[in-house]
């Protein structure tokens, strides 16, 4: 797939899409004041803002990788996982990227009303 330049391209369109769904949602989230601790229009605030873009193409990412290496490569200790062990260990790390906490002053996780 992404040895033929017209895949890798189709392929990068359709991460991109997904990148910008993940960022909006985490804007949406700064809006509505469930990712900032109720400190909206702080310095941190608008500096955790200026990495969601990267924070979400990270989160792709790593779902990106669990997928090729699960599906595609059929990794065997991936493979023969419970699904529900694998989210519960992998769901801290996603929501360090998606969550204030995942922000450079390490602000509160969302939903925590700190």
């Amino acid at each position: 797939m992404l040895t033929d330049p017209a895949s890798a391209e189709r392929a990068r369109e359709a991460l991109g899409r997904q990148v910008r769904a993940v960022g909006e949602g985490l804007r949406e989230g700064r809006r509505d004041g469930r990712a900032d601790g109720g400190a909206a229009g702080s310095e941190a605030s608008a500096a955790a803002d200026g990495d969601v873009e990267l924070r979400a193409a990270l989160s792709v990412a790593a779902v990106l990788g669990v997928t090729i290496a699960h599906q595609l490569l059929e990794l065997p200790v991936l493979r023969e996982a419970e699904a529900a062990r694998a989210a519960a260990l992998l769901r801290p790390a996603l929501r360090a990227l998606l969550d204030d906490e995942g922000a450079p002053d390490g602000g509160p996780v969302a939903g925590s009303g700190s």
